[in-house]
């Protein structure tokens, strides 16, 4: 039975084919109608069109092999993207908010025809189907750019779900302000909704630690080893899809043999990878608790 994959690089591939047909299909419907509201629909898949050929090169990038030079990888040009991508929805929603407050000062109208609300029937569809396509891999992959383009796409299904509306409005009910309306909300929502995406891209850029969920499962699992007496100088951090997990520990056993110290460091880093498949971990063994730098008895 034929299965579609669960990767990352699928992903945005996909949304990246339904990103480039709708584009197409919205730009021409726009310029049969003048319709602000689809403009705003249009300009937004545009938007996701580009975006996602820059986060499918990031994304390509971000997974080659580490090398001499980038002996941690290239991680962190996911965050890079991701920054890229909140400045392009950004200036697109505050264009649209721009484009809406204008053609409701001059009182101006579209000319709506069944076409158009076919259009964004069509739209809300493969948004539909982009949106279940990521929520599918994110159940299995930690990327940056699938939980951002995943939130994109949920807004953007609420901002077809209102172009739809405001077009029934123009149409059915000759609501003239409608289309300028909608073209100002859905503004003001894209740049709200564009917020932790430069939020989570600016943090992966800053070694922001893991969440503090994850942070206190590690602790638990360092405790729950019974060869240690205590640990210290834990540090998270994530780059990409790659999670980086260090601590000093220190042992009951002060003469502890170096095999056996490893032995134990070993098994510890395996209940950790566990809960953080993939993880990078570093277990410094220590003699004491006193922090580096510091003389040790």
């Amino acid at each position: 039975m034929f299965t579609l994959p669960r990767t990352p690089v699928f992903g945005i591939r996909f949304a990246l084919i339904v990103s480039i047909i709708l584009t197409i299909i919205k730009g021409i419907i726009w310029f049969l109608s003048g319709s602000l509201a689809i403009l705003g629909s249009a300009l937004d898949s545009l938007m996701d069109m580009f975006v996602s050929g820059v986060n499918a090169l990031a994304l390509h990038l971000s997974e080659k092999a580490r090398s001499r030079n980038y002996t941690y990888g290239l991680g962190k040009v996911q965050g890079f993207a991701a920054i890229f991508e909140w400045l392009v929805v950004f200036s697109s929603g505050l264009f649209l908010s721009y484009s809406g407050v204008i053609n409701y000062l001059s009182h101006k109208s579209p000319t709506i025809e069944t076409i158009e609300i076919i259009t964004m029937i069509i739209a809300m569809a493969g948004t539909a189907l982009i949106m279940w396509n990521f929520l599918r891999i994110q159940k299995v992959s930690n990327s940056l750019l699938i939980k951002s383009d995943t939130l994109h796409y949920a807004s953007d299904l609420f901002m077809n779900g209102g172009i739809l509306i405001a077009l029934m409005g123009s149409k059915f009910l000759g609501l003239w302000w409608c289309d300028a309306i909608f073209a100002v909300g859905i503004g003001l929502w894209i740049i709200k909704n564009s917020l932790p995406i430069i939020k989570n891209g600016i943090s992966m850029l800053l070694d922001h630690s893991l969440d503090l969920k994850s942070v206190k499962k590690i602790q638990s699992l360092i405790r729950s080893e019974k060869n240690l007496e205590s640990y210290h100088y834990l540090k998270t951090r994530k780059s990409g899809d790659d999670v980086f997990i260090e601590a000093h520990i220190v042992f009951r056993d002060k003469k502890i043999l170096l095999a056996e110290a490893h032995t134990i460091s070993d098994h510890l880093e395996e209940k950790i990878l566990e809960y953080f498949p993939g993880a990078t971990i570093l277990l410094h063994p220590d003699i004491d608790g006193t922090p580096e730098g510091q003389n040790k008895k």
